[in-house]
């Protein structure tokens, strides 16, 4: 469930957006919310400009490619939800623009699979301070670091390194202000 709310980050203001033009109002007493929206309500669009108002950029043709993928794929999430975190990751990944970080993402939190750990340049920088200091302190994350950072992740806080991942992320924001 979404609601619609212009301070808040990008990422989320893009899912309100997808939610609000292509999922079914929710009333929850005055606040107006939108669920997200099934695959096959955005494939099914007749006004391209839709979902082009959701400005999703660069994204726009890899969310349209990937909810065909998932809407001519009855049973996706049940299937990925049966999987194991490598076979899961490996399954997400076949869709249309959704590289390492975006599958751990997906994993963490759309199917609870703890054991995936999302990593940017924000985490590789709370990971270089705090655990991994030889890890490169700008640039592109490349994908030999992102798997050194994953690799750590998993053996150092084990099968909820992902958890863990949210409290790194959180203590990276405490530390902003």
């Amino acid at each position: 469930i979404c609601a619609t709310n212009s301070n808040i980050p990008m990422i989320r203001r893009r899912i309100a957006s997808l939610a609000e033009t292509f999922g079914d109002e929710i009333e929850k007493g005055e606040t107006k919310l939108f669920s997200f929206p099934h695959p096959s309500r955005i494939t099914c669009i007749d006004d391209s400009n839709a979902l082009a108002a959701c400005k999703l950029g660069y994204r726009q043709p890899y969310i349209l490619s990937t909810a065909r993928d998932a809407a001519a794929q009855k049973d996706w999430a049940i299937t990925i939800a049966a999987m194991p975190y490598e076979a899961a990751r490996t399954q997400i990944m076949k869709f249309s623009g959704i590289g390492p970080k975006a599958a751990d993402c997906v994993l963490l939190f759309a199917f609870q699979k703890y054991d995936a750990f999302p990593v940017d340049v924000w985490i590789r920088r709370m990971m270089r301070e705090n655990y991994l200091t030889t890890l490169s302190q700008d640039g592109a994350l490349s994908d030999r670091e992102y798997n050194e950072i994953l690799i750590f992740a998993r053996k150092h806080f084990g099968k909820y390194c992902g958890i863990a991942q949210e409290y790194l992320y959180a203590a990276r924001e405490g530390s902003k202000t």
